[in-house]
């Protein structure tokens, strides 16, 4: 794990190395380890390095190949290149340990279509120094991130925005289009584009080839997930094939030469992880979690779940809290951090999850995103009864909504959603607009037809297809989150859920066993049956990473922050936030009525703007 740029300029030579020790500089969290760059005509890459596996300094990077010809700069891990290095290695010489060489030997011989090769997260750029050619591709998911920045003079790009942003050929300068998406509808990084305008994403299993000489650039996909199918094997034949997946997954997953550990909540699939890990690993071996946990008098806590788990399997737990007064002092570095809006403060736990495994010397951190997005998260469920009405299928309609009513701990954002779905496609605008009346009138009236994710993640009619929609729009913003939040304290966070021969098989499991008399993620649940505690297995309750953001907005360090923002003469998100509503819900909040997502929203926005665009007042 380790950050990438990289500059091509297109019009002239390089005179001045300090470029790329500035864009280096800028996301050196991503690697303490070590640095290095390659300056050569007009091509310029540079690699800061996290240890992982091999940590030997032959191989830093970047790394050259035998002959010296082909260059790499590489971010993530291949947790299979022990076997693609033993099929290489009756024509090739490996003088390291590391999956970087493999990769070099590996597009040697196979060309661009070594990609196909490779299982893991990995963003990495080949320089041919005899072709004058960069290639550089994202793995299948979007695990491990790629911006980059192209026009006539310059091809840009590196594993943050903000290093992008260092080289100073390029000025931050908000796009509206990405900030109406957030506002909307919580979410960014479901398309090329940024919120900062003409820095762009390399989209989850694409390539890019690029001239160095003429700027010729194409852009591919080289990943595409399998189409969808209607299989009706038993119910048996999943969960055992689904269990050998997910083991398998963690055996590829637990690869390196440094600890690894795993983040823990109370919910099912941290927990799920956590007791396949443990069953994986040597007696001897402990296994360190890590924790978000709060007041035991917070309804949402999951201390006693996790200390159930803890009496359940052999594990070490470590806890932080998050606070108000730490969330406060750690906002603006969050901000900076995570570059694009996040949509609550419950991202803050996740900051305070990997900042407290760097604390105990752990630089690998497993974690349980991508099993919401692949199994059915409990808001998804609302396709599934919208697959049901379409179908006709009104018995098994209406059974399936009173179980999840009398089962789910908060249904109704999910029946609304239902409803949201077999509405009019009249009233659909009218509903998005009442249901976010934070937004200004206007602002909203400009984007609401150019909006990609409305007119896309929406059309889901069936279950499964909306799965598919969640890997392909929504997943991405929260593997942002997690890769920032953990190589902000330079952790490599690992996802096991998102090996992508597991996505692809649990992708054609129906959706009668991924949603079944009212319990989510139903196929997963039965595959832990007898594995975890009854107090985790039988859990309805679970809402992500929670924080006590109504409490936390009631805190005197927090009012005074608020009231600083929303009563000052210059309010940067007016143009595209309803500041009078804002006031009004503040009000009500004081008085009792929770509404702290709506404050944060608001709160956060335009901290968020102040650090990024401050200067476009």
């Amino acid at each position: 794990m380790c950050g990438i740029i990289g500059i091509i300029d297109l019009k002239k030579d390089f005179k001045d190395s300090s470029v790329i020790k500035n864009m280096m500089q800028s996301i050196k969290h991503r690697g303490p380890d070590g640095e290095g760059f390659f300056v050569e005509s007009n091509v310029a890459l540079g690699h800061v390095r996290l240890s992982i596996i091999d940590l030997s300094e032959e191989a830093n990077q970047p790394m050259f190949s035998p002959d010296n010809n082909l260059l790499i700069v590489f971010n993530g891990e291949i947790y299979n290149f022990q076997d693609v290095k033993n099929e290489l290695s009756s024509t090739y010489q490996f003088s390291t340990k590391s999956d970087t060489e493999v990769i070099l030997n590996a597009y040697k011989e196979w060309g661009e279509d070594c990609l196909h090769k490779f299982n893991g997260m990995f963003a990495f750029a080949i320089y041919n120094r005899n072709e004058k050619t960069i290639f550089a591709a994202r793995d299948r998911f979007g695990i491990k991130p790629f911006y980059y920045y192209l026009n006539e003079d310059f091809f840009i790009f590196g594993s943050e925005i903000k290093a992008i942003l260092a080289s100073d050929y390029v000025k931050a300068e908000l796009n509206e289009e990405m900030l109406y998406d957030f506002i909307v509808f919580n979410r960014t990084d479901h398309t090329t584009q940024t919120c900062f305008k003409n820095i762009n994403n390399l989209r989850p299993g694409h390539k890019i080839l690029l001239n160095s000489q003429t700027g010729n650039c194409t852009i591919e996909q080289w990943y595409t997930l399998p189409d969808l199918k209607k299989e009706n094997k038993s119910l048996a034949f999943y969960k055992d094939t689904l269990l050998k997946q997910l083991n398998e997954s963690i055996r590829l997953h637990l690869v390196s030469d440094v600890p690894v550990g795993s983040a823990l909540s109370g919910g099912l699939d941290s927990s799920a992880l956590v007791t396949l890990m443990r069953r994986q690993m040597p007696d001897e071996t402990m296994l360190h979690t890590f924790s978000a946990v709060y007041d035991k008098n917070w309804e949402k806590d999951e201390q006693k779940y996790i200390e159930a788990l803890k009496k359940h399997i052999v594990i070490n737990t470590t806890y932080t809290t998050p606070t108000a007064e730490k969330l406060l002092a750690d906002l603006d570095k969050l901000i900076y951090q995570q570059e694009e809006p996040f949509a609550s403060a419950s991202m803050f736990a996740s900051w305070c999850v990997y900042r407290k495994a760097h604390e105990n010397g752990i630089k690998v951190l497993l974690n349980g995103q991508g099993a919401d997005e692949v199994f059915a998260y409990d808001y998804m469920a609302a396709f599934y009864f919208y697959e049901l009405f379409l179908g006709y299928n009104w018995f098994s309609l209406i059974k399936e909504l009173w179980y999840f009513y009398r089962k789910q701990a908060y249904p109704l954002f999910t029946i609304k959603l239902f409803a949201f779905l077999i509405a009019p496609a009249f009233l659909k605008n009218r509903l998005i607009k009442a249901s976010d009346p934070l937004i200004k009138k206007d602002f909203f009236a400009k984007y609401k037809d150019k909006s990609h994710f409305h007119k896309t993640f929406f059309k889901s009619k069936t279950l499964n297809e909306n799965v598919k929609n969640h890997l392909l729009m929504k997943l991405h913003h929260l593997l942002r989150v997690e890769d920032k939040n953990a190589m902000m304290f330079s952790v490599e966070g690992r996802v096991p859920f998102l090996e992508h021969q597991l996505v692809e098989f649990a992708l054609n499991i129906p959706p009668q066993l991924k949603v079944r008399t009212g319990e989510v993620k139903y196929i997963l649940k039965q595959c832990m049956k007898h594995l975890l505690p009854d107090e985790i297995f039988n859990r309805n309750n679970k809402i992500g990473y929670e924080t006590p953001m109504d409490r936390w907005f009631r805190e005197p360090i927090f009012l005074e922050e608020m009231n600083d923002l929303l009563f000052n003469s210059e309010q940067p998100m007016a143009k595209f936030l309803d500041i009078d509503f804002v006031k009004t819900k503040w009000k009500e909040h004081l008085e009792g009525k929770n509404n702290g997502a709506l404050i944060w929203k608001y709160f956060y926005l335009t901290k968020w703007y102040n650090i990024n665009f401050k200067s476009e007042i």
